[in-house]
């Protein structure tokens, strides 16, 4: 895996979520705020009059680090002074909260559970690979995997959950959430045929980039857009398709290998 250079002259335009946000801002549906420097005072002060609440995630960090909700009307924070930490990050964005509906909030209430879509978008052919839901637990905020969230794989053509609950790297498995004690395989996700037609849009926005995770929420506003991962790898994918997935990676992903014709004898 550390071999394949996906398009290594193309820029990850995924490593800085302010760069992601300015070319799918159309697709966040829900008020944003780049910090990047003192010039961005006055928006960032027009966001706060009306966002009390809301969360902020430092611009290059990823895995579920560097993110953070901020309540103004329970802590004592200064906004100027709160403004200024977020140039010492280096820069941020803010967002409004994503309010998310139905039986994906049931499942697990205290984070944004995600639907992590791993697609592969080459001369106007989509291969969507595969698709779990990530869900938050212990009261975390994210619902990231590698910060101790679930997952459960995704049948991709129909939107239902085809397993338990699951931890990264262990064995381990969850019929119903630790949480909640909601039921989790079997679950259907809403809308899937939106999800499936803004996965369509979405790779088409930025073509350069191959292989990508897409992190997607329904929200009182539909399917939208939480960021998108450069380089999501192989493990999720192969765990979200329930099986090894080296002949769907021969003909996609592998190609951009150092080697891509060791890999050929796969797709036999």
């Amino acid at each position: 895996h550390n071999e394949i250079e996906q398009n290594s002259n193309v820029e990850d335009i995924f490593s800085d979520k302010r760069k992601t946000y300015e070319l799918f801002s159309n697709y966040f549906k829900r008020d944003v705020v780049i910090i990047n420097g003192p010039e961005d005072l006055q928006g960032y002060l027009q966001f706060v009059q009306k966002h009390k609440k809301f969360i902020v995630k430092q611009p290059k960090q990823n895995n579920g680090r560097g993110i953070s909700v901020i309540d103004l009307n329970n802590e004592n924070i200064n906004v100027i002074d709160f403004f200024k930490k977020c140039l010492s990050y280096g820069g941020a964005i803010i967002e409004e909260l994503v309010v998310q509906p139905g039986v994906i909030h049931e499942l697990y209430p205290y984070s944004v559970n995600t639907v992590r879509f791993i697609t592969y978008f080459s001369n106007e052919k989509l291969t969507k690979i595969a698709a779990v839901l990530r869900i938050g637990m212990n009261g975390s905020i994210v619902d990231n995997a590698s910060q101790g969230g679930l997952y459960a794989c995704i049948d991709i053509n129909t939107g239902k959950l085809k397993t338990n609950g699951c931890i990264r790297f262990q064995q381990k498995n969850f019929i119903s959430h630790p949480d909640t004690n909601k039921t989790i395989k079997d679950l259907q996700l809403p809308e899937w045929d939106s999800l499936l037609d803004l996965i369509d849009d979405l790779v088409r926005v930025y073509p350069q980039k191959n292989y990508v995770g897409w992190d997607l929420a329904y929200s009182d506003k539909g399917w939208i857009l939480i960021e998108g991962n450069g380089y999501p790898g192989i493990y999720l994918a192969q765990k979200g398709a329930g099986k090894g997935l080296r002949k769907t990676f021969s003909k996609t992903l592998f190609l951009h290998s150092k080697n891509p014709d060791k890999y050929s004898k796969a797709i036999l």
